[in-house]
């Protein structure tokens, strides 16, 4: 199982009313939710509200295991998620939006810290099932654009991860930074390799993220620097 590394940590924004970072999955060496190690790698102070996106996959033998350590500690029921293989769950579940606010908090010990979970599964590639913005599809271009919304609200601490922060951690910053921080594909690109520690994205996201700035081109404004 991968543990939460606080050196795959880094804040990319702090230019709006959220403060976003990226990092790894949130799971400490006990195999649960990564509170503590969070806040401070974060630098949460008590009125700062977590909101975890996470946009990992629920395969099993995949990374489900670490998918249902996240769900518990937002005391979020399985049975609102399809089981199997059958994903991204909007595939079956069409009234599901991928990028709700799940839970009301983190189970820290006795009490609850404040908290929300969004889970938006994404995968690489350039065609529309991973593209979007169909919702009957991964629909990358819906995430960047609900994250644009949640950088809005204040006093919210976006954390951004996949397992290893590497892949689809490092499309959903270049895409991030394209969209919000007025930066173009080779600056994206060096933008989400900023985390040594991290590594680079595979083909497949880089593929992704080449796809998003193509459509960029054409229907999607960007935030001027």
């Amino acid at each position: 199982m991968a543990i939460f590394d606080p050196e795959r940590c880094a804040c990319i924004d702090k230019t709006d009313a959220a403060t976003v970072w990226r990092g790894n999955i949130p799971i400490n060496k006990k195999g649960r939710f990564a509170y503590h190690e969070l806040a401070v790698a974060l630098e949460l102070d008590p009125d700062t509200v977590l909101v975890d996106i996470s946009v990992i996959d629920n395969v099993k033998g995949g990374e489900r295991e670490q998918w249902l350590v996240e769900l518990n500690a937002y005391e979020v029921p399985v049975v609102k998620f399809p089981g199997g293989p059958n994903i991204p769950p909007q595939f079956n579940q069409p009234n599901w939006d991928p990028g709700q606010l799940l839970g009301d908090g983190v189970k820290v010990g006795s009490g609850k810290a404040p908290g929300h979970l969004v889970w938006w599964q994404i995968e690489g590639g350039a065609n529309p099932a991973t593209l979007g913005p169909d919702v009957q599809s991964y629909n990358f271009i819906g995430l960047i654009e609900y994250l644009g919304v949640l950088r809005k609200q204040d006093k919210f601490a976006l954390y951004i991860h996949c397992m290893n922060g590497t892949d689809r951690t490092g499309a959903v910053v270049a895409a991030y930074g394209m969209r919000y921080l007025g930066m173009d594909l080779k600056e994206a690109m060096e933008f989400a390799a900023q985390v040594p520690q991290a590594g680079t994205m595979n083909e497949d996201y880089k593929k992704l993220v080449a796809a998003y700035w193509g459509r960029m081109q054409t229907k999607i404004t960007r935030v001027a620097k």
